[in-house]
């Protein structure tokens, strides 16, 4: 290899670095083509795009793939069509010099984009040790319940999310979990593990249960927002280290998230998209939450203090409210706060105290969703980018005072409600 290449791949390596430090050279990359087909074919997608990510029929891109392929000496490991996008996607594994070929790849007419196939993680969610059902006090069994005083502030009972649609692209979600069972609406799976049971997962469901969980059995949990439904697209999974609270231990990768994200967008129905993970800047997943922002999706996510600014997913900064646990990094007061500790779930069919910036985020998402149903009450809007903007230079409780401020613009609005 000559001293140009030599430059050239330490230039890519860091480019493609999956965290702060710089890593070692990524064995995979998603390459994305520009659309090859004539106008005749384009506009089928829908028609021609099968549940299992593949578009079968469109043979134009199939062919064209194995031409990139071919060209350029890759091994494909996985391709799909991005329908919301409208572009063709391979994950491939580079047989010759890694350096060479990004720059050949970058330069032909039929490559939109390459990019490293990244790793992502589910931030902590820890369990802390098991509360015996018959210990729960009752006020706590009811998460708005602690988010919310004095009592004066408290919302009707009838404001629970009702009609407010809430996506969540997270491990598995045990939708057979009694009180979840009747809000999850979709339960959707895009990491292709038909033998995975969605019981082996926790961070899914206990988010899942944070937001929606309504008190049905004798487990005693209800959520943020009861009466919202909610659409659970797996694009992560976890590994039994994970529930020591390991880090590293829940995966997702650039594969799994664009088809989770995707089918989010093509839905077109999510009025908060819930996302508690962490990892690089990705430009294709970047366009996925665009897409999805555009649609007027709000967008939650949980903060990663271990990642800089400069390289954290989503770069996307409209549309996007980022959350961190109150009682964690207090010195980051450009960051929404909510609380993240103490909070009740129900992972595994039991009650959990469980802690961390993946439950605060729910937590918003959650309040967020009785937002959305108290502004079509009053046709007013409420929770606005300029709200959070400016709660999060407070270093409070903001949901705190969000949640109060909901409270007296309801009853303001409506004193004999």
């Amino acid at each position: 290899m000559n001293i140009y290449s030599k430059v050239l791949l330490a230039i890519v390596v860091g480019i493609s670095s999956v965290s702060i430090n710089a890593q070692p050279q990524t064995s995979e990359w998603v390459v994305v083509l520009n659309d090859p087909r004539p106008e005749r074919l384009k506009g089928w997608q829908r028609d021609q795009y099968s549940g299992d990510g593949h578009y079968r029929n469109a043979l134009e891109l199939k062919r064209a793939s194995r031409r990139v392929a071919d060209k350029h000496d890759l091994a494909i490991r996985a391709e799909w069509f991005i329908e919301s996008l409208g572009v063709y996607c391979l994950v491939a594994a580079i047989n010759g010099d890694q350096a060479l070929t990004l720059d050949r790849l970058r330069s032909d007419a039929n490559v939109k984009s390459v990019q490293a196939s990244n790793s992502f993680e589910l931030l902590r969610a820890e369990i802390l040790p098991v509360v015996e059902l018959a210990s729960i006090d009752a006020k706590l069994s009811s998460n708005l319940t602690k988010l919310l005083a004095p009592p004066e502030l408290q919302l009707p009972p009838s404001i629970d999310g009702r009609r407010v649609a809430i996506a969540l692209v997270d491990s598995a979600v045990d939708d057979t979990h009694p009180e979840i069972s009747k809000q999850v609406i979709k339960n959707l799976d895009f990491v292709d593990d038909e033998n995975y049971p969605a019981t082996t997962d926790v961070h899914g469901t206990a988010v899942a249960g944070v937001i929606v969980a309504d008190q049905t059995s004798d487990i005693g949990v209800t959520g943020v927002a009861p009466g919202a439904s909610l659409s659970a697209y797996r694009g992560c999974w976890e590994r039994a280290e994970s529930h020591t609270g390991a880090r590293d231990a829940t995966n997702c990768n650039t594969l799994t998230l664009a088809r989770a994200l995707d089918a989010v967008a093509m839905s077109n129905e999510a009025d908060i998209l819930n996302l508690s993970l962490s990892g690089p800047k990705d430009e294709l997943l970047d366009q996925l939450v665009k897409q999805i922002v555009s649609q007027g999706t709000i967008v939650v996510i949980a903060f990663d203090p271990t990642r800089l600014a400069t390289d954290r997913f989503p770069s996307v900064s409209t549309g996007v409210v980022t959350v961190r646990a109150d009682s964690l990094n207090q010195d980051q007061t450009e960051i929404f706060s909510a609380p993240g500790e103490k909070i009740v779930a129900a992972p595994r069919k039991r009650a959990n105290f469980m802690q961390g910036h993946s439950v605060a985020a729910a937590y918003t998402s959650g309040i967020l969703a009785l937002c959305i149903q108290v502004e079509e009450q009053l046709n007013k809007k409420i929770c606005t980018p300029e709200l959070f903007a400016q709660l999060s230079r407070n270093n409070t409780n903001n949901l705190h005072q969000l949640a109060n401020e909901l409270a007296k613009k309801l009853d303001s609005a409506t004193p004999d409600y």
